[in-house]
């Protein structure tokens, strides 16, 4: 597996406050929350896009079911409420 460094996910972050385009509706703060909750919770960009509402589980337990869609497994992410504040 390829793994990203520290730092260059701090200027994704960072550069992702400045994407501006003509072309889609997103505001640079989603861009930045989604690239956040991708590296926090260390999920392929593909299963971020794959996330749908019903995906989310919250209240005690709080966690996401990504279906890998190759092998029609259903992995469980689970996350603390700190995450939730971005």
């Amino acid at each position: 597996p390829i793994y990203i460094q520290k730092g260059r996910v701090e200027k994704i972050i960072d550069k992702s406050m400045t994407y501006r385009s003509f072309y889609t509706t997103f505001y640079p703060e989603t861009i930045r929350g989604i690239i956040m909750l991708t590296y926090l919770w260390g999920l392929r960009p593909s299963e971020t896009l794959g996330i749908e509402m019903a995906d989310v589980y919250l209240g005690i337990d709080n966690y996401i079911a990504i279906k890998q869609m190759k092998f029609y497994k259903i992995r469980i992410v689970t996350f603390n409420d700190r995450s939730l504040l971005l």
